[in-house]
């Protein structure tokens, strides 16, 4: 939260970094949900970084999740993304 309210993207990248690698590297324990919301909040601190071919990379993950989702809302958010 520290990181968000002062503008300290650098160092919320390096969490936002950390949280989706322990997403991916343990599958067993990554809830959907959860791991959206990880590439969101990277793509976000990417953007505002201006790392755009990483936040493309990103985007390209984000894009590419088959999701469970049954909330309409849910699916609209996955498919604009």
């Amino acid at each position: 939260m520290y990181d968000i309210t002062n503008k300290d993207y650098k160092s919320l990248l390096v969490h936002c970094l950390r949280l989706v690698k322990i997403s991916e590297e343990n599958p067993l324990l990554r809830k959907e949900d959860n791991y959206i919301a990880a590439l969101h909040n990277l793509l976000i601190v990417q953007i505002e970084l201006k790392k755009y071919e990483d936040a493309f990379v990103t985007f390209k993950k984000l894009r590419g999740i088959q999701t469970k989702f049954t909330n309409i809302a849910d699916k609209n958010f996955c498919y604009h993304l």
